[in-house]
């Protein structure tokens, strides 16, 4: 559904497995890129509440993902290594509405997800 789904934008395919696994147990319609192109496709199409970026995935396109993904209205949340701080601290500074270590968000996905979306998504 337009404007209710969640866009991530991850290079790890078993993650991908798992986000996917946990949106259809949190009834969350999730949308998966792979490349920039195929994001700004799906960003355009969808216009989804949450997007979601791999820090390592995203590299230097990271600031104009996140401002383009702020234009449309999206919340945007990313993860990345923990023990690169400096690129977790980059996508806050970026504008990034929460980041999270690598650590935390592969455990624990669909409990993210579904507070992120439910709590946050509708402030």
């Amino acid at each position: 559904m337009v404007g209710e789904a969640v866009l991530a934008y991850v290079s790890d395919r078993m993650f991908a497995v798992n986000l996917r696994e946990a949106a259809a147990k949190t009834k969350i319609t999730l949308s998966l890129a792979t490349s920039v192109g195929d994001f700004y496709e799906r960003l355009e199409q969808v216009h989804p509440k949450l997007v979601i970026l791999d820090l390592i995935a995203v590299g230097a396109d990271l600031d104009k993902l996140v401002s383009d993904s702020k234009v449309i209205g999206s919340k945007v949340i990313a993860f990345g290594p923990g023990a690169q701080e400096e690129l977790l601290n980059r996508a806050r500074a970026v504008g990034c509405d929460e980041v999270f270590a690598n650590s935390v968000f592969k455990q624990r996905p669909d409990e993210l997800l579904k507070d992120w979306f439910t709590l946050n998504i509708h402030e």
